[in-house]
């Protein structure tokens, strides 16, 4: 009868200890996972790099640290990102039909996470067409715009002259230039040239630096700030390329 008792009172207890032990371990698992949906969401998120637009500074199948600025600005309802700087690497969309609420941003780690990468709360929204595009900003509100023999020359706010693109930022970078065909005119579409531009407030002036590649304001014209869903601020991937921006 003792020995009995005592075998029901350690089932018991083990059963006890390792629904105490499952507890923890799936608060340690929801703890994680928030803390990674917040950190994804408002601090850091990484992206691999799926075309070729920013060759050659960023080839294709890189991997990169952004800065989603547009979801801090969301939580602190701020109206406009943190003032950008010349010659800076963004991530840029202007395909929203409906942007994504700030709890679909918040929820769409998690469950990317539990369906391996197979739903999307964001990219699964019928309301939503996303492609974003990896651009530089040339061109900032203020200044004017043209572009010669696929180089940005730039007037800034106050000046009389133009600079080149390369003159006006302090970060280095190189292009793959767009070389017109002698039956294609500078005035025809998708050229070498590009007319004065002024960009306006709450505006920025985005260019690939393969400029072979048309998926930039020379085609969509200026692109609004609201627009700008982040930063690039480090490439990881590959490791002898490793930068920080």
């Amino acid at each position: 009868m003792g020995r009995s008792s005592n075998k029901r009172y350690r089932s018991y207890s083990e059963k006890k200890s390792q629904t105490k032990k499952f507890r923890v371990y799936f608060i340690r698992i929801a703890i994680l996972i928030l803390f990674y949906s917040i950190f994804t969401a408002f601090v850091a998120i990484s992206i691999r790099v799926d075309g070729n637009s920013m060759e050659p500074t960023i080839d294709l199948g890189s991997s990169l640290i952004l800065q989603p600025s547009q979801n801090i600005n969301k939580l602190l309802k701020r109206k406009n990102i943190k003032n950008l700087r010349r010659g800076e690497v963004v991530l840029t969309s202007t395909n929203y039909v409906n942007e994504p609420k700030l709890i679909e941003e918040f929820l769409d780690p998690i469950v990317r996470i539990f369906t391996l990468q197979k739903r999307s709360v964001v990219y699964d929204n019928r309301g939503y067409k996303g492609r974003s595009e990896l651009l530089r900003v040339v061109g900032l509100p203020g200044d004017t715009v043209k572009i010669k023999d696929g180089t940005v020359y730039i007037k800034p706010s106050g000046q009389d002259f133009f600079l080149s693109e390369f003159e006006l930022t302090k970060l280095d970078y190189d292009i793959i230039k767009n070389e017109d065909s002698d039956t294609w005119k500078k005035e025809f579409p998708f050229s070498s040239e590009y007319r004065e531009t002024f960009v306006t407030e709450g505006h920025y002036f985005l260019i690939s630096d393969n400029r072979r590649v048309f998926n930039d304001s020379r085609v969509f014209g200026l692109s609004s700030k609201e627009n700008i869903l982040g930063r690039v601020v480090l490439k990881y991937w590959p490791i002898d390329e490793f930068k920080i921006y």
